[in-house]
């Protein structure tokens, strides 16, 4: 690095810039950037966050948890309840899917149910996400218990498995795009398993 040049922290990147020799001796230029070098390297998401964490407020956990109900009592099951065990679990995946740019991804297998919803350029409402998920409903054949050829409604029948009784939920932003996860104990989309 040449004399008059000074890394400093651009957007989480070092980044080089031209500096007049001079500004690096005034007291005042020298705290401001200490600071701001010092921030950084504890706390990168205090000069540039990568994404937008926090979980769900009441208003929205009230809207998943009555618009899942709503589609469950269509079918005559149980109404499911919030977990927060499950709320954190979603919340700490929907952070790791921001991480990686929003990335739709299950979670590895485990022991609960899934699903996920992503979106770009709105802010979403959790009884829209819900609803998003119930629409697969037009594909869902209870009769045969299976999907139209070539579509999806798996996400439709975890909203409606009656063996289930909790749900929770996280979401995460990524510049404009959303990134939602919700949990289900018990899980559904058992296969062989009718879901009501």
């Amino acid at each position: 690095m040449g004399v008059g040049h000074q890394r400093k922290i651009l957007n989480g990147q070092l980044d080089q810039e031209f500096l007049n020799i001079n500004l690096l001796f005034q007291p005042l230029f020298v705290k401001a950037t200490l600071i701001v070098v010092s921030l950084a390297l504890l706390c990168p998401a205090a000069i540039s966050p990568l994404h937008d964490e926090g979980d769900l407020d009441q208003q929205q956990i009230d809207l998943m948890v009555s618009r899942h109900n709503f589609w469950r009592e269509k079918v005559g099951c149980r109404p499911v309840k919030w977990s927060k065990e499950l709320a954190r679990y979603s919340q700490e995946w929907a952070n790791q899917l921001a991480k990686k740019g929003c990335e739709m991804k299950h979670r590895p297998p485990d022991k609960y149910g899934e699903n996920i919803y992503w979106s770009s350029g709105m802010k979403n409402q959790s009884d829209n996400v819900v609803d998003s998920w119930a629409s697969e409903i037009e594909f869902y054949n209870a009769e045969k218990n299976n999907c139209k050829h070539g579509e999806m409604c798996g996400h439709y029948t975890q909203i409606v498995w009656c063996k289930t009784s909790e749900v929770g939920c996280g979401m995460a932003r990524c510049g404009d795009e959303e990134i939602w996860v919700c949990n289900y104990n018990p899980p559904g989309n058992w296969v062989g398993e009718r879901p009501y």
